[in-house]
């Protein structure tokens, strides 16, 4: 598993990467919360999976509000900035 940020993972098998979403679910019969990870997509690589997180993130954006374009535009860069800044401390060895 490879964990994204506190919102999203990406599960690993011998044929797909999976990213994840975690949801607050409650159960109906105890009342009580939990967390649950649902699927978004199955990728044959890593660099796919990343890109469904990021469409994720976008469409979520896009989708809970009307906002000016100018203003969803900006915050898609802010959510690929931070995805660039994760792949570089990744890469460069800081983010273990």
């Amino acid at each position: 598993m490879i964990r994204v940020d506190d919102d999203f993972i990406i599960d690993v098998d011998s044929m797909n990467y999976m990213p994840k979403v975690k949801r607050i679910r409650t159960n109906k019969e105890t009342g009580e919360k939990y967390e649950h990870y649902e699927v978004l997509g199955y990728y044959s690589t890593l660099q796919g999976a990343i890109r469904g997180v990021l469409d994720y993130k976008v469409r979520i954006l896009s989708s809970v509000e009307e906002k000016p374009l100018k203003t969803v535009l900006k915050e898609v860069e802010r959510i690929y900035k931070q995805f660039n800044e994760l792949m570089g401390r990744i890469l460069d060895g800081e983010d273990d």
